[in-house]
């Protein structure tokens, strides 16, 4: 039986070599100008992908930061509603006539104070653009605008927004 299967795997690696010698090994070759095409057509595919996921990512990143803004503008109109519920609490006349008897030290004046202007920094905060720059900080927002007469005459025009 042994000797069977020897000459078994024999005529199986006589067929395959007969058939690996009747192909033509020049058929099988892709031409160079036509490797060079499917090699620039690969690259421009990769090119193409990467493209697109930075196009992804900065609508992802454009989507978190409208997120992050729509948040801050609910909490800054929640932080007006407060303010002028305490307004209005305060200018009442029966509100302010008890809040003034039950006020007994300075302490009680400062606290009523820091409370107030902690909502109005709360609100301020809230308020600034969260705009970026590439370190983390708040990018500077600069305008510039050249003008040019007909007679040659040159003009620019610079503005800055402060740091706040």
């Amino acid at each position: 039986m042994k000797k069977n299967d020897k000459n078994l795997v024999i005529s199986s690696e006589d067929k395959l070599d007969e058939t690996l010698k009747g192909l033509d090994t020049l058929s099988l070759a892709i031409p160079q100008s036509q490797e060079i095409e499917q090699k620039v057509e690969i690259i421009n595919e990769i090119e193409s992908i990467a493209e697109l996921n930075k196009q992804h990512l900065a609508v992802r990143r454009e989507r978190v930061e409208l997120e992050v803004d729509n948040k801050k503008l609910d909490t800054a109109k929640k932080t007006i509603d407060n303010i002028e519920k305490i307004i209005d609490a305060v200018s009442d006349a029966d509100v302010l006539e008890r809040v003034t008897k039950n006020i007994k030290s300075p302490l009680d004046m400062k606290l009523m104070a820091e409370a107030a202007e902690r909502l109005t920094n709360t609100l301020n905060s809230l308020m600034r653009p969260s705009v970026q720059d590439e370190f983390g900080g708040r990018k500077k927002t600069k305008i510039m605008a050249a003008f040019k007469a007909p007679t040659g005459e040159q003009m620019m025009i610079s503005a800055e927004l402060p740091d706040n």
